[in-house]
């Protein structure tokens, strides 16, 4: 149960993680930073942006290029239960709003 456990952790994680890296990036080329590879791309987030992070009964992230906001993500904090149906498939959703600025 535990590797199930842990491979469902993993593929969520990694799914959001590229989802963000694409909302990043258009963001960024919505304020006219364009990249030619992912490299040029951390450099420049390492050196321009940065992230504040409130938290409350909604968390939301701001995220800054050369202290600009480009990028407002909500979610809401906790957990969504996974719950197993009789074919033993798991159902799990989350939900991440975001807006560019």
């Amino acid at each position: 149960m535990d590797s199930i456990q842990s491979k469902i952790i993993e593929t969520l994680s990694l799914n959001i993680s590229k989802k963000l890296d694409i909302v990043i990036t258009e963001g960024l080329a919505l304020k006219g930073f364009e990249f030619n590879n992912n490299n040029d791309l951390e450099d420049f987030i390492k050196q321009n942006c940065r992230c504040e992070h409130t938290i409350g009964p909604e968390e939301e992230k701001v995220f800054f290029v050369n202290n600009i906001p480009f990028l407002l993500i909500k979610y809401s904090s906790g957990s969504t239960p996974i719950n197993y149906s009789e074919d033993t498939s798991i159902n799990i959703s989350h939900e991440i709003s975001y807006a560019y600025l």
